[in-house]
Parts: structure tokens; sequence; C-alpha cells
């Protein structure tokens, strides 16, 4: 799935946690398990930028192509991406159409 399909509806995004269940709690994975499996996957209602991009994109390959066109679009390193990702979104102004917006460009 692309973030573009994912992100179908404001309801599916979220800030200030990477995912959310349906009942809006943060729902936390180990930092060292960057794979969701299905089961986790069943309870996430909603998801950050970044947590969409860990959701929809499981083989690591396919999701530093993705992170490459982060990359690109904003001119920013490898080193600083993800947060640059997540400062991104949960920016005060940062509306869902601006996602929208940046994952139609990126066509991810």
């Amino acid at each position: 799935m692309k973030l573009i399909e994912y992100f179908s509806n404001p309801s599916k995004w979220t800030k200030e946690s990477n995912f959310r269940t349906s009942d809006g709690k943060r729902f936390d994975i180990a930092k060292e398990n960057l794979i969701l499996n299905s089961g986790q996957k069943s309870l996430i209602s909603s998801c950050c930028l970044w947590g969409a991009i860990q959701y929809c994109y499981d083989d690591i390959a396919e999701r530093n192509l993705v992170l490459s066109k982060f990359q690109s679009e904003w001119k920013t390193g490898t080193d600083y991406i993800l947060l640059h990702i997540v400062d991104w979104n949960d920016s005060d102004e940062r509306t869902f159409d601006d996602i929208k917006q940046l994952v139609n460009k990126l066509d991810i």
C-alpha cells in the first residue's frame, strides 16, 4: 500500500505519535522493531507521516526508496531525514492537505 492510498481521509493522520488506536491512544512499538506485524497493524487506526511509512512499507529496500524521495525533495542528508519527517508532520501549521499534497507530489 502506498501512502497516497493510506491517507484516504483525515482520520488516518495524527500528530505527536507514530500510531494511534481507534480511541486516540498512542500505540508504540519497540524502537528496535521497525517492522509492524499484522496483529499490530490491526490495532492502528491513524499514523503520523513516519508511522505511515512504517505501516505501508514493510520491505526495508522500499522504505529506503521512499526516504530517498523525501531527502531529494527537502535537500536533507540521510542522518536527519527521520527527524525532519517527524518535525514537519508535527509542526503546528501542518494540515492533512499538506500531507496529501506531499505524498502525491512524491508519488509514494
